[in-house]
């Protein structure tokens, strides 16, 4: 790993000793990825197996705010 990258990443670890997480963390993550691969959105879910849905934790594109949900539908043939 380069320079650049260890100093992106080592903000992320610095970001976890934040209060109010997990923003902070995921923020910091979202940044250090922007910086060394790239990305257009960066969205964590959180994903309830046994309902089949996904609830937002976080996304660095603000119109799609923490805590939106979204219900899936259970592939046919897929094991239950």
């Amino acid at each position: 790993m380069d320079d650049e990258t260890a100093s992106w990443f080592a903000r992320v670890a610095a970001a976890q000793r934040e209060s109010g997480q997990p923003a902070p963390t995921f923020g910091a993550l979202a940044e250090a990825l922007q910086a060394v691969v790239g990305h257009k959105v960066m969205t964590v879910l959180k994903l309830d197996v046994p309902s089949l849905t996904s609830t937002r934790l976080f996304s660095s594109e603000a119109s799609y705010p923490p805590g939106g949900r979204k219900q899936h539908a259970r592939a046919p043939g897929a094991r239950r």
